[in-house]
């Protein structure tokens, strides 16, 4: 059976080491490949509050659209909830103890990091 490591992709910037704190690791590790593989379903999901939210991006300022999408990333409980349950999800068991030992840290970078991936990739949600 294919273990969900392996089906990850590799991130050769994303480096580990000694000298790195634990959270560092981890989301270097783990949080960072399976971010990058979930790129899809997260730009989906936002495509879908955006439209929930009867919010069109392309008709708003540059500065409009980052503040709507930090919105929406940021003060949503309920999505916020659903982004970090698709990342938890990939977790393998071991992975997911370890998450638990950090656990406050790790879910403020995975917001982070999935907050500034859907920045970066906002021209993917203008219809």
């Amino acid at each position: 059976m294919i273990s969900k490591k392996q089906l990850r992709p590799e991130l050769p910037l994303a480096k580990v080491g000694a000298d790195m704190s634990l959270q560092e690791q981890f989301q270097n590790r783990v949080l960072r490949p399976i971010v990058k593989m979930q790129h899809e379903l997260l730009m989906a999901m936002v495509r879908q509050e955006l439209t929930l939210q009867k919010l069109l991006l392309s008709a708003m300022p540059e500065e409009k659209q980052l503040s709507t999408l930090r919105h929406i990333l940021r003060r949503g409980p309920v999505f916020k909830d659903e982004v970090r349950g698709i990342i938890i999800g990939q977790f393998e068991v071991d992975e997911y103890h370890e998450y638990l030992s950090i656990k406050t840290e790790i879910n403020k970078r995975i917001s982070t990091i999935v907050e500034q991936r859907v920045l970066d990739s906002k021209q993917e949600l203008m219809p």
